[in-house]
Parts: structure tokens; C-alpha cells; sequence
């Protein structure tokens, strides 16, 4: 029995250590949704049988924006209000914060070390599990819950997860943000490093919230950022891309995402002077007050290469914004 047990436990921290690798895997810069890790199997060692194989799981018609469940207009969705999100690190988006900021009543937070990242990868892991195990989960149920079936990885049905998910996000972000609420009629916060995943997770969770989706010049961008904030060149650009393809289509098809150039912001755009006054209930006394104080500045150098680079794989993206 010693053996066994040792046997099992050594293959847990196995595949912990493998989940803790995928997360730790690109330093501190925490990765894309796309890049979610899979959920471990379940094995038994019953006779020299495994089931079922991780193999199971690897090719699953499952989309993590397949949301099934409604919207709704609960205290707890309405909760957050206001959010902004920066494409990456350098384009304003504490500027913007600084802005929405300027009116008494209203508390945008700062970063928050991209933690909603667990949450949309808790959803990912349980919605797996969720659909591969249809059948075990049906034939259990139709046959009178029969013990003498395999329902190793029994879960849920979908939706439970997704509304398990979604309770769990807002009863987090109210709890965390709850220091000061009582003086502030508009909550939210700001980050720069969540994509689609983490966009229709916030989207389920508060869907009446207004989103700013801030965009600005890669060349520019890159510049400005630090050396060291970013495994490599390469890795920044599949993120930009990546990120403003998000933002593009959900600004496209929802409402209540705005698209904003920074280069519109720190001029003074007409239009965009309008979304960030009607969003965030703001004059553009205020938002000129704001922008005249200049704070954080940072000049860098562009080496030739990275522009070549940039210029040539962000072109796409950089043409849809008419940067080029």
C-alpha cells in the first residue's frame, strides 16, 4: 500500500509541475489565452489499463468563447462599471485612467497582475472536462446513476461551469474592490494584458459595463518600452497583433467596446473626445486638465531592425487602424 500511495503522489506533482511550467514558461509576463493549459487526465492503474489518455481532451470541438449562459442585470453585474484595456504596455492607458479619474465620483484601479487570467483558465479546464465526458455523464444518469459504469471524470454540464466561473469572477472583483466603493458611483480598473478570453469572460460577467480598448503606434509603443518587460521582439508583436485583432472585432460587434487611438487621445479627436466624455460622464475641461499635465514620460531608441521588423509584421493591423 506504501508504494502505491507514493506511486500516486509522485503522479500529481508530475503534473503539477508540468501546469506550473506552462504558466512560468515566458517569465512574468503572464501568456495569451490561446496558450491555456490543458487539463491533466485521469488515470487509473486498474489492471495495465489508463483512462482516459490526455489524448481525449486534445481534440475536443470546444471553443472557450462558446458561452451558453444569458446576461443579467443583477447588482453583482453592474458591479463594474467602467474598464480599460491597453493592446500592451506604453499606450496610454494610465493616461486614460488618470482621465476617467478627473470626475470625484469615479474609481479606476490600477493593474491588477492580469489575475482574471486564472479564472477564464479555470473555465477552460472545467468546460474540458465538461465535454469530454458527455456520454459518461448521460449514460450514468439514464441508467439510474449506475455505480458499476466508468464516470472517472464525470463533471457538470457546461453551463454550470460557465456560471460557476462567472459568479466566482464577480464575487472576487466585488469583494477586491469594495475599499471606497461607498464614496463612487462608477468602479473599474485597468489592465494591458488580457485578449479575447479574459474580454468574454468581463463581457458575461458585467454586460452592461463600457469598455475602453486603447490602441496606439507600434513603432511608438516598442520604443517606449523598457528592455527586459518582454521575453523578445518576437514574442511582442504576436501579442500586439493578437490583442488588436480582439479589440478590432469587439469593437465591431459590441456596443459597448470602444475602440481608441492614443495618438486621437493626447490631440484632442473629436469623436473620440465624445466616447471618453459619454463613458466616462466627463468634460473635456477635464479631460484637457489631465492632459496637460504630462507625467511618466519615457524616450527610447528604435533600432533599425526592430522597425523593419514591426513595420513588417504588424502591417495588417497597423493598416486596419491607419497607422500606415
Amino acid at each position: 500500500m506504501p508504494d502505491r500511495v507514493h506511486s500516486m503522489a509522485g503522479k500529481i506533482l508530475r503534473r503539477l509541475d508540468s501546469v506550473r511550467s506552462r504558466f512560468a514558461g515566458r517569465g512574468t509576463k503572464a501568456s495569451n489565452r490561446s496558450e491555456a493549459i490543458a487539463p491533466a487526465s485521469c488515470d487509473s492503474d486498474e489492471g495495465n489499463r489508463v483512462f482516459p489518455r490526455r489524448d481525449k481532451f486534445a481534440n475536443i470541438p470546444y471553443s472557450p468563447l462558446s458561452w451558453r449562459i444569458g446576461e443579467e442585470s443583477t447588482a453583482d453585474a453592474r458591479f463594474i462599471s467602467l474598464i480599460i484595456l491597453a493592446a500592451n504596455h506604453r499606450a496610454g492607458s494610465t493616461l486614460l485612467q488618470r482621465i476617467c479619474n478627473s470626475r470625484e465620483k469615479t474609481l479606476i484601479w490600477g493593474e491588477h497582475n492580469a489575475m482574471l487570467k486564472h479564472f477564464a483558465n479555470i473555465y477552460d479546464a472545467a468546460a474540458r472536462f465538461s465535454m469530454a465526458s458527455v456520454k459518461e455523464r448521460e449514460d450514468f444518469f439514464n441508467q439510474g446513476e449506475n455505480p458499476n459504469l466508468w464516470i472517472a471524470c464525470m463533471c457538470p454540464e457546461l453551463e454550470y461551469a460557465q456560471r460557476a466561473v462567472v459568479e466566482s469572477t464577480r464575487a472576487f472583483l466585488r469583494v477586491f474592490y469594495s475599499q471606497y466603493r461607498e464614496n463612487h458611483d462608477i468602479i473599474g480598473f485597468k489592465e494591458v494584458q488580457y485578449g479575447h478570453g479574459e474580454l468574454e469572460l468581463l463581457r458575461k460577467c458585467y454586460p452592461e459595463a463600457n469598455v475602453l480598448l486603447l490602441v496606439r503606434n507600434p513603432l511608438n509603443t516598442w520604443k517606449s518600452t523598457p528592455t527586459g518587460w518582454y521575453p523578445s521582439l518576437d514574442y511582442w508583436i504576436e501579442k500586439w497583433n493578437g490583442r488588436v485583432k480582439c479589440f478590432r472585432d469587439s469593437a465591431a460587434g459590441d456596443p459597448n467596446c470602444h475602440l481608441l487611438r492614443y495618438e486621437d487621445l493626447i490631440r484632442q479627436d473629436g469623436k473620440t473626445m465624445e466616447i471618453v466624455g459619454e463613458t466616462a460622464k466627463i468634460s473635456r475641461k477635464q479631460i484637457k486638465m489631465v492632459l496637460a499635465k504630462k507625467i511618466g514620460r519615457r524616450r527610447g531608441r528604435l533600432e533599425k531592425a526592430d522597425k523593419k521588423a514591426i513595420g513588417d509584421r504588424c502591417r495588417a493591423e497597423m493598416e486596419a487602424l491607419g497607422y500606415i
